[in-house]
């Protein structure tokens, strides 16, 4: 007997919404790191009732994206240089892994070869315009297309979920390292040259252009926590 799937509850529905925007807000740094947010805040911001904003606000600390003390308003994790660090020495591991994986796949499939194909030829065709008023929404959806390429055609499922899971943590401090105009043209070639290393099902060359584009974006995040008066670090913990 098949079993049909049980459309979920308005409440279920609204928790989700309520769930999406503020991961969202948090990952766009409109919520900053340390920022506390009063449940009657989350209401009238959300425009949703207590019980579906407190289901959100469980999801979201199984995320680690806040943290929920007693007797304390819902807060957003803070950043520490230690996190940034902690992080990126494991994405070194994760992502690498990753695409080595991938980049052995793509010379036996023409659909992934074709995607990352296609992929670099997008990442060529913005890499000139940084005066384009839209080329860091460009650049953004062309980052996130690749992180989905990844996360969607690595077979290994314990590396899929650390990727998925990794996600939103990345997301945020993405929004630090694209401060720099400089940097953001390094790292559109660093995605051609990852793209390209993939389509070559050069493994090697593969986790080596991952292993050195993720050391340039964590150079970039810490170089930019220097400057305190930058509204992307504000309220990020500098102690080791």
């Amino acid at each position: 007997m098949v079993q049909k799937d049980v459309p979920a509850s308005p409440a279920t529905r609204k928790a989700d919404q309520v769930y999406t925007q503020i991961r969202s807000e948090i990952e766009d740094g409109s919520l900053k790191p340390g920022q506390r947010m009063s449940e009657v805040w989350l209401v009238e911001h959300t425009g949703a009732s207590r019980t579906p904003v407190r289901d959100a606000l469980r999801r979201l600390a199984a995320d680690e994206l806040i943290i929920l003390e007693p007797r304390q308003a819902p807060m957003v994790s803070p950043l520490s240089l230690r996190d940034i660090k902690d992080l990126f020495e494991f994405r070194r591991i994760v992502e690498v892994a990753a695409l080595e994986e991938i980049a052995i796949q793509a010379g036996k499939s023409s659909r992934i070869f074709g995607y990352f194909s296609t992929l670099a030829e997008d990442f060529r065709d913005i890499e000139n315009a940084l005066e384009d008023t839209e080329f860091l929404a460009k650049f953004r959806a062309l980052t996130s297309k690749f992180d989905e390429l990844v996360a969607t055609y690595t077979h290994n499922q314990f590396l899929k979920r650390s990727l998925l899971g990794l996600k939103p943590h990345t997301t945020r401090l993405r929004i630090i390292a694209h401060s720099d105009h400089v940097r953001l043209h390094q790292s559109v070639q660093e995605h051609i040259d990852m793209c390209e290393a993939i389509t070559s099902g050069d493994l090697r060359s593969a986790g080596t252009a991952c292993r050195q584009h993720l050391i340039h974006v964590e150079k970039s995040i810490l170089n930019a926590l220097v400057n305190a008066d930058s509204a992307s670090t504000q309220n990020i913990d500098f102690r080791p």
